[in-house]
């Protein structure tokens, strides 16, 4: 899991996404400009300074400039429509949201955007300066942010990602698409993760996660891990059909031609109900029929092709086998 623009803060207020982060993603990056680095708190500048997990990215003024466009011509159909963004926003008037000064608490540094943006935002009243640039709503601060983080990823094959679910579904709604297979895969091994902690992630202390991240010996089993989830939605997508691959569960007392038993051998646990979402919607009672035989999966099904070799599955299975013992390091 690379190539990932973290957005919409410098960096995540959620403690356990960034946990988590810590773990399995090969790195991500925070849209931060050069003066906005003075805002990072202790512990992520010590992530980033003792960790290879954070990658951060300077946006370019092309970048900033196409963010800015988009943001002007959503908001003229956010004027014209509101009524569209009520369910969107979550707000009954997302207009007047945008003008309550009471509500301006989003800083969006001038590096992000071009002068035009400033003086469109500034003229609508939805803004006012700040040292750094702009200070807005926060619902305007996530239309401008899903835009900008969407613009950088295209430029450099990369997939935006959030630790909010409210800027996840503006996006969907924004792009007209469901999520791709990297949020997927990235809901699937953190699914596998925390199947694997030891004790609740807020019980445990960040400063485990830097020392287990810096221990060179996963490094080579989290990319392993990674490279197998990767390789499971690859087989699905180039040649598998998910629904031949279900038709399969239905015959398994006929044929375990498909090996779907372990994906990780016998690594992780996870129930019946944290894989049906790889799956049509009309085949998930055909897995809760497996389930019932088996009252836990033991591992997301396989296929054949799903692993480049033995090698693989055991560096995947000894990552997992690491995350069990993080209280220890």
């Amino acid at each position: 899991m690379k190539n990932l623009i973290y957005y919409p803060t410098f960096e995540p207020k959620n403690d356990n996404w960034l946990k988590y982060a810590l773990i399995y993603v090969d790195n991500f990056s925070p849209i931060i400009p050069k003066n906005g680095e003075k805002k990072l708190s202790e512990t992520f500048i010590k992530i980033k300074e003792e960790t290879d997990v954070v990658k951060i990215i300077d946006p370019q003024y092309e970048q900033a400039s196409l963010a800015s466009l988009d943001t002007i011509k959503e908001l003229e159909t956010v004027e014209n429509y509101p009524d569209f963004y009520r369910d969107i926003f979550d707000v009954p008037n997302i207009i007047r949201k945008f003008k309550d000064r009471d509500n301006w608490n989003y800083e969006i540094f001038n590096e992000k955007y071009n002068a035009s943006f400033h003086e469109e935002l500034i003229t609508r009243e939805y803004a006012c300066e700040s040292p750094n640039g702009i200070i807005t709503s926060p619902q305007l601060a996530q239309l401008f942010m899903t835009f900008l983080a969407s613009r950088i990823a295209q430029s450099g094959s990369a997939n935006p990602i959030t630790d909010s679910k409210k800027f996840d579904m503006l996006s969907m709604s924004i792009f007209k698409k469901n999520n791709n297979s990297s949020d997927k895969i990235q809901d699937l091994a953190k699914t596998i993760i925390k199947a694997k902690l030891p004790k609740n992630l807020e019980e445990i202390p960040i400063e485990k996660f830097i020392e287990f991240r810096k221990n060179e010996q996963v490094k080579e089993l989290r990319v392993s891990f990674n490279r197998s989830l990767n390789d499971f939605y690859k087989s699905l997508e180039d040649d598998k059909n998910p629904n031949e691959f279900i038709k399969s569960l239905e015959e398994y007392e006929k044929s375990f031609s498909k090996e779907i038993i372990l994906f990780f051998a016998a690594a992780s646990v996870i129930t019946i109900d944290s894989v049906t979402s790889i799956f049509s919607e009309e085949k998930i009672e055909i897995l809760k029929n497996l389930a019932k035989s088996f009252s836990i999966i033991k591992s997301v099904a396989s296929l054949k092709k799903s692993y480049k070799d033995d090698s693989e599955k055991i560096k995947a299975r000894k990552f997992l086998t690491e995350i069990s013992n993080i209280q220890h390091y």
